[in-house]
């Protein structure tokens, strides 16, 4: 995938296959990666139940072609609930910042998580337990979707018809 980077040259997004620390994640990354000392900020994206990465190619792609490191898990089992995938995505973005051969290039203090359905879950479970992130994407995380604190972040949380985006309050539980 090629796209134009806002005013900046076209970028190319490439992506790695069967890394991780389960050796089933896949990273996207902008090509040049940290051109001229750039440090890319991170998403790391949850697949939707019955979902791998396979199935977000395009999507992750376009991220990475707008300059953004992603890293996305292929759960340990499609019926992996948010607490399990929001574990999974945790430690995905700790490979990612600390092991992997592009940890060097991107910034660490810009982490972020994002999913489909239950990987939305899973995104909202990571954040709740690790606060210190700074943006949380859902795209539709179902009904079942409850009152959480994450700390002061920007969340989005995309359901059908009623998108919200809001600042979250640490101290105080709050719909999302």
């Amino acid at each position: 995938v090629t796209a134009r980077l806002g005013l900046r040259a076209v970028v190319t997004a490439m992506h790695v296959e069967n890394t991780g620390p389960s050796g089933q994640s896949w990273i996207f990354y902008p090509d040049p990666l940290g051109k001229d000392g750039l440090k890319h900020p991170v998403f790391d994206w949850g697949p939707g139940a019955g979902t791998g990465p396979d199935a977000y190619v395009d999507h992750l792609n376009l991220l990475a072609s707008q300059g953004f490191v992603v890293i996305t898990i292929d759960t340990l089992s499609t019926l992996d609930q948010p607490n399990s995938r929001g574990t999974q995505l945790l430690a995905a973005l700790d490979y990612l910042t600390t092991t992997s051969s592009v940890r060097t290039r991107i910034d660490a203090t810009r982490l972020g998580v994002m999913g489909h359905s239950m990987g939305g879950g899973g995104s909202l479970a990571a954040s709740k337990t690790r606060p210190q992130l700074q943006a949380t994407a859902t795209i539709p995380v179902g009904s079942d979707a409850q009152a959480i604190s994450l700390g002061p972040q920007l969340v989005w949380v995309a359901n059908t018809g009623d998108d919200t985006v809001q600042r979250i309050d640490r101290a105080a539980a709050a719909p999302v």
